[in-house]
């Protein structure tokens, strides 16, 4: 099962079926209990439908691609509650990282906060080393990462 482009959405349909082929992400997303997605801890209010609500409708998705006998499903409804323009071409690491930050928000104070980064977060670390004669400065810091940059 597929999900079929509603006009410029490939850049969301193929980072959303990249992350469905990940077992452990697609395992994590479903199995946030209903209470939960219905009324994230994170938001300060719940969403005011189900169409808006974005872990329901990545659930509802997700399932419908686990299930379903349909060559592809159209993802109308998850593409509603990005707020997205099926029209309009976006980048797609800027999608991610507003989807992780969405995600995060909706999961914030839950015992799923954590679930983004147990699947695929990684940590870099920048160093500084003072050199020469008697500087043995040194100075570490990590930071957490999503995507890492090819440039």
């Amino acid at each position: 099962v597929g999900l079929t482009n509603m006009g410029c959405t490939c850049y969301m349909n193929s980072l959303m079926q990249q992350f469905y082929m990940m077992p452990q992400f697609r395992r994590a997303i479903l199995g946030i209990p209903s209470a939960t997605v219905e009324n994230p801890p994170g938001l300060k209010k719940p969403p005011e439908s189900s169409a808006k609500n974005l872990l329901l409708q990545m659930q509802s998705m997700y399932a419908y691609l686990h299930e379903s006998d349909r060559q592809a499903i159209l993802p109308a409804d998850f593409v509603g509650a990005n707020n997205a323009d099926p029209g309009v071409q976006m980048d797609v690491d800027e999608f991610l990282l507003q989807l992780c930050d969405r995600i995060e928000e909706n999961l914030k104070n839950s015992p799923h906060a954590d679930i983004l980064k147990r699947v695929w977060c990684g940590t870099t670390a920048s160093q500084l080393i003072g050199r020469g004669q008697g500087c043995s400065h040194q100075r570490e810091r990590e930071e957490v990462f999503y995507t890492v940059p090819l440039d």
